[in-house]
């Protein structure tokens, strides 16, 4: 559900820092993929938001529940559009990535958030997500919502993803 400050054809403008919309995709299904050494899952949680006006910020959050077929870190990146946001400076031949975390065994998630506050320059519909990838030079299998071991038993359990954006007056 959208959230809008302003005028009842739902946005305008606002004084600067104000939150103009908020929108939210959730993801409570499973997914699972092969991704190769320093590529990307499929864009996950797109959500697109409109901006009201070209100076105008998005604020995104996304909380990722992530998993792999091995115990090697699990990694997540931030996009609008084919554009990769919030990522590491470049230094050799090492992927540019957003966030990751420790190394697990198969049978955990691990919880992943981004946070970024994005400047796309224009007016008119903007799509953001977040995809998934891993840092062990074979293809792997990364997950979301759930884990390798994924037995129909009380003892596993299955997660939720998130991507919230935020429209906020510049």
């Amino acid at each position: 559900m959208a959230i809008y400050f302003g005028d009842t054809s739902g946005g305008g403008d606002s004084a600067e820092g104000r939150i103009i919309q908020v929108l939210e995709t959730t993801k409570t299904d499973i997914f699972t993929e092969s991704v190769g050494q320093g590529n990307n899952s499929a864009a996950l949680c797109s959500t697109s938001i409109t901006l009201h006006h070209a100076n105008n910020k998005v604020l995104c959050m996304a909380q990722v529940s992530a998993s792999l077929n091995t115990g090697h870190g699990r990694q997540a990146t931030l996009y609008r559009g084919s554009t990769s946001l919030l990522k590491g400076d470049s230094s050799g031949s090492r992927v540019r990535r957003g966030a990751g975390s420790p190394a697990g065994n198969t049978s955990s998630h691990s919880v992943i958030y981004l946070q970024f506050v994005d400047t796309p320059g224009s007016v008119g519909a903007h799509s953001y997500d977040f995809r998934l990838s891993h840092n062990e030079n074979s293809t792997l299998t990364v997950r979301l919502n759930h884990t390798d071991y994924d037995q129909n038993t009380s003892a596993v359990g299955r997660t939720a993803s998130s991507l919230i954006l935020m429209e906020i007056a510049a």
